[in-house]
């Protein structure tokens, strides 16, 4: 399958207000924080267009009723698929969140993260490096649409990735035990 990058569009940040205000709702009594994660949270940067979300919980205690909710809503709990901290859910059709009716199609990848795990620390360090250095933006989209234009595999798209994110990731002071296990999660297997 073709890795598909696409020049930075503003209708990304809407997409995410839209999915927020629909996830603030439907957790409402919860304690979470939503974050717009991934390279479309960058203005300015070339990304897949799939809006990436993490939803923060403060402890696993969290887990098992947010998922519940976000079940209700057409999500499949997928569990954390090798990253400790963080918990994947996938779309039970195309319209999820929305109702088919409402004929609305987002493309998102949606996340439970714990508060304070490496996963969500290497998601929200990268994003705010990125937000304010723009040479590393125009280097990571060169370096991104290169490796897109070389593999259609996306583990070798990742994987290839890597060693500019955990660049950046060590410059902003993650632990080298942390910086770790990002390569270890993003090894082609």
């Amino acid at each position: 399958m073709k890795i598909n990058i696409e020049p930075y569009s503003d209708q990304w940040e809407i997409n995410y207000e839209k999915l927020k205000c629909l996830f603030i709702q439907y957790l409402e009594g919860f304690s979470v924080d939503i974050q717009h994660v991934g390279s479309t949270s960058v203005k300015g940067l070339a990304a897949k267009p799939i809006i990436d979300i993490d939803i923060i919980i403060e402890n696993l205690d969290f887990l098992d009723p947010v998922a519940e909710q976000l079940t209700e809503l057409g999500y499949c709990y997928q569990g954390n698929l090798g990253i400790p901290g963080r918990y994947a859910f996938s779309k039970k059709h195309p319209f999820v969140p929305f109702k088919e009716e409402e004929g609305e199609v987002i493309d998102h990848n949606l996340y439970v993260c714990e508060l304070n795990c490496i996963a969500l620390e290497n998601h929200l360090q990268f994003r705010d490096y990125l937000r304010t250095h723009p040479k590393a933006v125009r280097e990571y989209a060169t370096l991104k649409y290169n490796i897109a234009a070389s593999t259609q595999d996306i583990k070798e798209y990742v994987a290839e990735k890597t060693a500019f994110i955990t660049e950046i990731l060590e410059h902003c002071g993650l632990p080298s035990s942390a910086i770790e296990v990002i390569k270890d999660s993003n090894k082609l297997t």
